[in-house]
């Protein structure tokens, strides 16, 4: 009976930290004139924001919601020039919270007294520091110009940070700033962060937190979708009227846009090229999957058939799939093999039809 207790203890213990609490954040600014002020958050949806206000002529803001646990937050303001501008990262949590925004050489910064904030300062950005100088220094050398070299070495660099960020993750699994930042970066990088190299277990309270379940989600996406792994075979037949279960082709290319998306419109001429010339001969199969909502389908047929995109059609309609696989950046594609192992992420026309001419 003792044992009953303690479990329905500890179920109660798990429901009430799940639930949203009062957040109540002041933001003062220094010397700064800003409007329009906004939170961001790379867990935006998880928020539940009430009206700001304003006082003391646009130099303090009060900004009360709920939010499940530590959040970590930015700040999106216009200043008196009218552009927009995005602070660094702080750290906001249920109960009372103040920051301060000042402007030191050239840059926004924050003050906040939070303990998260300590570590953010004192041991997650030291880490960073060297990779984050390089990263300056090589884009303040190449600023004016860019080619394929300097691309290439300036991802060499951000790939560098993918694994000190991961690596802080791994030697500090019981820490939200951790946990958010890794996070954070995953989500901004997309699918070009490929560092996963060993397995992340969050300890309480962050392993049950919002963040923490959110990040355990993004990693398991990541594996799954990453090089050399085989791709989820429920989005290439879950149309039961257009499946490929029974593939022929050498290569599937799976194509995930929408039609209002200008750079995924964009691409489809060439990818029309591609698919009368070698899917005939079964070196190509296209998938393209669209995630317009119910509202655009008038739009979304409208683009299939301007595009002459004449190849196999699927629709994420509630966009379930691309939230279950992490999808966030359109267009995002993923090249398969006749296996449908991934060979490639967001692989360039141009180098897809270098493999297919080979």
């Amino acid at each position: 009976m003792r044992k009953f207790y303690l479990l329905l203890l500890l179920i109660v213990f798990k429901n009430l930290a799940a639930q949203n609490k009062p957040f109540y954040l002041k933001i003062n600014f220094i010397n700064i004139k800003a409007s329009d002020v906004r939170l961001s958050s790379a867990l935006n949806s998880s928020i539940k924001l009430y009206d700001s206000k304003k006082y003391n002529n646009e130099k303090s803001y009060n900004i009360n919601g709920e939010i499940q646990c530590v959040h970590m937050f930015r700040i999106v303001f216009v200043n008196e020039n009218n552009e927009e501008i995005a602070t660094g990262p702080f750290f906001v949590s249920p109960g009372q919270n103040t920051v301060t925004i000042f402007q030191k050489n050239k840059k926004f910064e924050i003050e906040d007294l939070s303990i998260y904030q300590d570590e953010y300062k004192e041991n997650y950005l030291p880490a960073l520091n060297s990779i984050n100088n390089k990263i300056d220094n090589f884009q303040n050398l190449h600023n004016t110009d860019s080619n394929n070299e300097q691309d290439k070495i300036l991802e060499q660099y951000e790939l560098a940070k993918d694994s000190i960020i991961y690596d802080y993750a791994l030697h500090n699994q019981n820490s939200f700033v951790a946990a958010w930042n890794l996070f954070d970066r995953i989500n901004r990088r997309s699918f070009k962060f490929k560092t996963i190299h060993e397995e992340i277990y969050f300890k309480e309270p962050v392993k049950s937190s919002l963040i923490g379940v959110s990040c355990k989600k993004v990693l398991s996406n990541r594996k799954q979708l990453s090089i050399g792994s085989l791709f989820p075979n429920t989005l290439l037949s879950f149309n039961e009227t257009a499946k490929i279960e029974k593939n022929e082709y050498k290569y599937i290319f799976v194509d995930f846009w929408y039609s209002s998306c200008s750079p995924c419109l964009a691409q489809m001429s060439h990818l029309s090229t591609l698919y009368k010339k070698y899917h005939s001969t079964k070196s190509l199969e296209i998938v393209s999957v669209s995630i317009d909502k119910k509202e655009k389908q008038s739009e979304m047929r409208k683009a299939i058939i301007e595009n002459n995109m004449n190849w196999l059609q699927l629709w994420d309609l509630n966009q379930i799939t691309v939230h279950d696989l992490g999808i966030h950046f359109f267009p995002t594609n993923f090249l398969l093999d006749s296996a449908y192992k991934i060979l490639s992420i967001n692989i360039s026309l141009e180098d897809l039809e270098k493999i297919l001419s080979n």
